[in-house]
């Protein structure tokens, strides 16, 4: 579990640690559960998609249904 692992971290950098977290994961089997505000990682890094409103999850699928109802609500 990460709680917004690339908060205060340049671009660059926050690749960096990303690359070497998901490397590390996946060498190992592991599943990763992160909170993010950078909508580009989640899409990047993750196939499953929750977003929590005041402690409450009002969205819970995968990243190809989310990308579909993305473009219906903007």
């Amino acid at each position: 579990m990460l709680d917004e692992p690339e908060s205060g971290l340049d671009v660059q950098f926050r690749e960096t640690i990303l690359k070497e977290i998901f490397s590390n994961a996946g060498n190992n089997e592991m599943t990763i559960i992160m909170a993010t505000h950078f909508f580009e990682s989640a899409i990047k890094y993750f196939n499953r998609v929750f977003i929590l409103k005041a402690g409450q999850v009002i969205y819970d699928d995968t990243l190809t249904a989310f990308m579909a109802f993305k473009t219906h609500i903007t």
